[in-house]
């Protein structure tokens, strides 16, 4: 399956920055106190937030770096029995 490539500098991608300006949802909340009683861990409903609006991007940002082209290693030629002697 082939994975649509985006370009981080486009400017049709929010910056990171608005998402942490961001003001928490009704449901985020809702998930958030869901999680504390489900879990027994009070969460931060901005980190939560932000986890769960960011994960996308995450993905595909690790996943572009996977698919990159890796540099070709080369390896030193090896010795013969006459130069290691």
């Amino acid at each position: 399956m082939a994975t649509k490539t985006t370009d981080p500098t486009t400017p049709s991608r929010k910056p990171l920055s608005d998402y942490a300006d961001a003001k928490v949802t009704p449901l985020i909340q809702e998930y958030c106190d869901w999680l504390t009683e489900n879990t027994g861990v009070k969460v931060d409903p901005p980190s939560v937030y932000l986890g769960s609006a960011l994960r996308a991007r995450f993905q595909q940002e690790r996943r572009e770096a996977k698919a990159s082209p890796k540099p070709v290693r080369r390896r030193a030629p090896r010795k013969t029995k006459e130069q290691s002697a």
